[in-house]
């Protein structure tokens, strides 16, 4: 299959924008609140690499050799998947990363691969599992200094303080890394071994010359550890070198808050303006000075100016939008509140837990808002919003500012709500020492997504790109597979390549075939349904279009999709004809989908012809469909004279002959039956049947008493049984064999009818009713349904 190849490795060595290096992410920093460790190393997508791989894989396709094919395409499909989960993740969708990156593992099990998962998973708080990656690569890789590193902060992020100390040092010992030993500070922190910590980030400072921005570092580990006191020295170490340095400003204010209790306070309001000074278009400071003016109430102009700096910064920020409509409920600003506050539901979405407590808060807010106004239903939805978070969120001990604020400040008359503590979104709560390593808050992670209109364009072109190579890679892949009659295999890589680009009809014949090689006739009927409907006039015709006609009919008469199938054979009735079992399949749909005529001429023409035994008897049993009895019992009397053995042979002559009303003839062919199969107990009841209506009736009881002695639930046995008893005016013995064929079969509606019968001979004439009823019910149910097919196991 030839391999169509895109310009797009160029791309990869342009694009402007930093993606967030996995080896940087790896654990050897935490996600930072605003600041990231200073040598975090920058990356783009490998295209030397990229390139290197496809012209391996074109060779070995230039080559024919399926097997040198395959394992070229999984390395190229397995770097391309790791290529574009490096750019979900840097797009904020980190499960498609996660999920991307461990296809590309699968394809290609690379440890560099395993230890960019593990970074990804490590940066969504599941630290277990990013663990495991990691310790799959040390196991492998005990050299591996990055491995040590991952497996390090996974176990700091789990609690386990001293194993992630372990790790570190091995890491360290192996190869120096700022990253690493900052990562090592921090956790001897979180071990509560703080002058050991200092020593640690004191060595660093030394050797960056005593960088401002290692300052902030080490102030936002203490910060993280709860060392207030230690934080604050640090962040004012980085502000007397450089002011402008790594959020230090902000870190102060910030950290002047939590001491504080979150509560307002001189300190925090001075810092947090000057870091609003150095950076005036920043969210965090913005954000953060605006929610404090709003809570302290004094000047809540200065307050909006902020809150809207910080919209406009971040407008997906639902902690905006309720600080902006708080201030405006005070300003007696009922509409404006209304928009913000419906503007902050929209924002949280449906991810109510990441902003649980500002949801709540939202809710109780406007629900009082609306009644107050008059808007009960809406007013009153949204309080019962509030109540039910409120009553997932008790005993979270946060949770009582929680609802000191929503009381107090849902007062529609615009009073400052009887607290000035503030609780601000993933910081509302003292972190134990030692919280999740990768505990970013949504403030600070809904900001890191946000890209220029040009990086989103570039990453955009980059995907679609991306996904153009991915899916000629895996139909590439699927094609191999398929050479080499490994059609699951193949299945399974070209729907992958559907997913990844819009279906062409060379992929959609990919698709079909190997879908129908493997049994999967729905996916099959799907997709060459698609590839036939695409081709066009002149294409329409070819062997290959023919083919998978063929291969569709057959997968839509699999389906007992019949009347579909009739027609996809009428389209290649040559070729249909040519092929017994395409043949008798088409005759079957036609059977089946009231084509009972043309079903007759394709079976009489394939009787005509040299048949397996089963087959023959597959295109007899046509005639029996089609109610051509004659033709039936002559196609299975050839049957069984060409091979006495053949199967059901005469049984089915029987059958025939029964519908023919010649039950003699039938009682003969039957007999011959039981001799072949004489433990057969459909059998031994036709021949009971047949000894019935031939009057032979003292037998017949006979051997329904012994067939029903053998099998009790032979529900026709104990129904003709039933019958018979009845006639003879047994009624009560007619009833307990006329119920056991009711209980093994109670779709029949002669039975109920007979049953009813019963009872009423019986005297049970409510039991009587019943089934009286029940027997309407089914015959005004099969009035309204389409004609039943006729059968051999039709009722007698």
């Amino acid at each position: 299959m030839k391999f169509r190849s895109q310009p797009v490795f160029i791309l990869f060595r342009l694009l402007p924008f930093a993606l967030l290096s996995v080896l940087a992410a790896m654990g050897q920093s935490k996600p930072r609140r605003g600041v990231q460790a200073p040598t975090t190393p920058k990356v783009t997508l490998s295209g030397d690499r990229l390139a290197s791989l496809v012209t391996v894989q074109r060779s070995a396709i230039a080559g024919g050799d399926a097997g040198a094919i395959e394992p070229a395409t999984r390395a190229l499909a397995a770097e391309l998947l790791r290529e574009m989960s490096q750019l979900r993740f840097v797009e904020g969708k980190a499960g498609e990363a996660i999920e991307l990156s461990r296809k590309s593992l699968f394809l290609a099990p690379l440890p560099e691969t395993r230890l960019e998962l593990a970074s990804m998973l490590l940066r969504t708080n599941q630290a277990k599992d990013a663990a495991q990656e990691a310790n799959l690569v040390v196991a492998s890789d005990p050299g591996s200094a990055v491995a040590w590193a991952v497996r390090g902060s996974a176990l700091r992020a789990s609690g386990d303080y001293e194993g992630a100390v372990a790790a570190l040092k091995r890491s360290l010992a192996i190869k120096p890394d700022v990253n690493v030993a900052y990562s090592m500070g921090s956790a001897l922190l979180a071990a509560r071994e703080k002058e050991k910590a200092q020593r640690v980030f004191q060595q660093i400072i030394d050797a960056s010359d005593n960088a401002a921005i290692q300052h902030v570092a080490a102030g936002d580990a203490y910060l993280e550890a709860r060392y207030f006191t230690d934080a604050v020295e640090e962040f004012k170490k980085a502000v007397a070198i450089d002011p402008r340095v790594g959020h230090a400003e902000f870190f102060l204010g910030f950290t002047y808050l939590q001491m504080n209790e979150w509560g307002t306070n001189s300190e925090s309001f001075k810092h947090l303006r000057a870091a609003v000074q150095l950076a005036p278009r920043d969210y965090l400071s913005n954000f953060y000075l605006g929610a404090i003016e709003s809570t302290d109430g004094a000047d809540l102009i200065a307050s909006n100016h902020h809150l809207h700096v910080a919209a406009e910064a971040d407008p997906r920020s639902p902690e905006v939008w309720l600080y902006l409509g708080l201030n405006a409920v005070k300003q007696h600003d009922k509409d404006g509140a209304k928009t913000y506050l419906r503007k902050a539901i929209e924002t949280t979405g449906a991810d109510e837990a990441r902003n649980n407590y500002q949801i709540r808060r939202v809710y109780a807010v406007l629900g009082r808002l609306l009644v107050s106004e008059g808007n009960d239903s809406e007013g009153d939805t949204l309080l019962a919003k509030f109540r039910e978070s409120e009553h997932r969120a008790i005993g979270n001990s946060s949770d009582v500012i929680a609802r000191a604020a929503s009381e107090g400040e849902a007062h529609s008359d615009g009073g400052p709500g009887g607290t000035s503590a503030l609780v601000f979104p993933g910081m509302n709560s003292p972190q134990a020492p030692g919280a999740a390593l990768t505990g970013v808050t949504p403030v600070v992670n809904a900001a890191a997504v946000m890209h220029t209109a040009e990086e989103t364009r570039r990453i955009a072109e980059t995907e679609h790109q991306l996904s153009e190579i991915l899916a000629d890679s895996f139909n590439d892949l699927g094609t191999a597979e398929a050479r080499q009659s490994r059609y699951k295999d193949a299945l399974e890589h070209f729907q992958e390549a559907e997913r990844w680009r819009a279906t062409t009809p060379e992929l959609l014949h990919n698709i079909g075939v190997a879908a129908f090689r493997t049994g999967d006739y729905k996916e099959s009927a799907r997709a060459l349904g698609a590839y036939l409907a695409a081709e066009t006039a002149d294409q329409g015709r070819t062997a290959q279009a023919n083919r998978s006609r063929m291969m569709l009919a057959m997968s839509l008469f699999s389906q007992g999709q019949f009347a579909e199938a009739d027609k996809a054979f009428a389209q290649i009735p040559a070729l249909t004809v040519a092929d017994q079992r395409a043949a008798y399949s088409w005759a079957f749909s036609m059977a089946h989908a009231g084509q009972q005529q043309h079903a007759n001429e394709v079976a009489t023409e394939l009787a005509q012809q040299t048949l397996p035994p089963e087959v023959r008897s597959l295109v007899c049993h046509i005639f029996m469909d089609t109610e051509n009895y004659e033709q039936s019992l002559e196609c299975y009397r050839n049957a069984y004279a060409v091979d006495a053995s053949v199967r059901l042979a005469h049984y089915q002559a029987g059958e025939s002959l029964i519908r023919l009303d010649r039950p003699a003839e039938a009682l003969a062919e039957y007999r011959q039956e039981l001799a072949l199969q004489p433990d057969n107990p459909d059998v031994r009841y036709a021949v009971a049947f047949a000894l019935l209506q031939s009057g032979q009736r003292t037998e017949a009881l006979e051997m329904l008493r012994a067939l029903i002695a053998a099998s009790p639930a032979q529900a026709q046995a104990q129904y003709q049984l039933g019958k018979a008893l009845l006639e003879d005016g047994k009624a009560a013995e007619a009833v307990e064999h006329l119920e056991v064929s009711e209980k093994s079969d109670p779709e029949p509606d002669y039975v109920h009818y007979q049953l009813q019968a019963a009872y009423r001979k019986a005297g049970r004439t409510a039991d009587a009713e019943r089934e009286m009823q029940l027997y309407r019910d089914i015959k005004a149910r099969n009035r309204g349904a389409s004609t039943p097919k006729p059968s051999s196991d039709s009722p007698k």
